[in-house]
């Protein structure tokens, strides 16, 4: 990898993904470990942060309160936050529009959105996997 680091958004999906997990190998555990050790740099939004927070705590997943409070805070300290600018029509599944708008917005990051479900999205090369991901930063 480059000595610059990517700009990565993670999809909430891949963060419940990464906590349900039980593999430290899978590639949603991997994602979210290289934000841990400054391998990426996380991008988001008070949108997102507050969709990362209401999902993480719903009581069907049983998360770990501790682990949650944790990542929250370290996304508070180490991400990058953008308020991007809001687009008008969207095709797809409202509630993914904020992770769209965020990786689509103009600015100086060039950044990826991680998600496990890209046909909830436009195609556009932005958008990976988690595996993805992985092959972006491992080779």
């Amino acid at each position: 990898m480059e000595d610059k680091k990517l700009s990565i958004i993670y999809d909430t999906n891949v963060l419940v993904s990464s906590f349900l997990s039980s593999y430290n190998d899978s590639a949603t555990v991997k994602v979210l470990d290289y934000f841990y050790d400054k391998k990426v740099n996380l991008v988001y939004s008070d949108e997102i942060f507050e969709e990362y927070l209401d999902v993480l705590n719903r009581e069907k997943f049983g998360f770990n309160k501790n682990k949650i409070k944790e990542l929250l805070s370290i996304i508070k300290k180490e991400g990058h936050k953008i308020n991007p600018d809001k687009i008008g029509s969207y095709e797809f599944d409202m509630k993914d529009k904020p992770f769209y708008e965020l990786v689509i917005n103009k600015d100086e990051l060039d950044k990826r959105l991680v998600t496990g479900n890209v046909k909830h999205y436009p195609k556009v090369d932005k958008i990976i996997t988690p595996s993805e991901l992985v092959d972006l930063i491992e080779t």
